[in-house]
């Protein structure tokens, strides 16, 4: 938490850091200009920008896909989706999906590299990488806890 409060940054992102041995997991977003952790005690989501009200004084720019990612995942983790059925979701566009693929003709250039789903247990973390919807797992392991 030391460093990500520091404020010697050009930019900001948002981390979810866990401690499988203690099952906390926290929320942290860090802009450059300062800090804000909520601990987490249900499903949540966390699009490309600031959610925090506490941050909503931090100029940001907000497209229209992490503005639709952010509330079509918010809706999800209602309704017990799992994070796969969330982190895959394809609308009709780019624009209305969480799962971005490369489209010239929508509002920013970003789209989904991978996707990871970390599961935090008393004996560890388990972990899957998937390239996309079709490529699940093409990685995946196991961090155990030392005693």
């Amino acid at each position: 938490m030391a460093i990500l409060g520091r404020t010697d940054r050009a930019s900001g992102f948002h981390h979810a850091l866990g401690n499988a041995a203690e099952g906390r997991v926290v929320s942290v977003e860090a802009p450059a200009s300062g800090c804000r952790a909520n601990e987490v005690e249900c499903p949540v989501a966390h699009a490309n920008h600031l959610v925090d009200p506490e941050l909503a004084h931090v100029e940001q720019q907000v497209t229209r896909s992490s503005a639709f990612r952010q509330q079509a995942a918010n809706e999800m983790t209602t309704t017990g989706e799992t994070p796969e059925a969330i982190l895959f979701h394809e609308g009709e566009t780019a624009t209305t999906s969480i799962h971005r693929r490369p489209s010239p003709e929508e509002d920013d250039y970003g789209f989904t590299l991978a996707t990871a789903v970390f599961r935090l247990g008393p004996a560890g973390i388990d972990w899957r990488l998937h390239k996309d919807v079709e490529n699940q797992d093409v990685y995946r392991g196991r961090v155990g806890l030392s005693a």
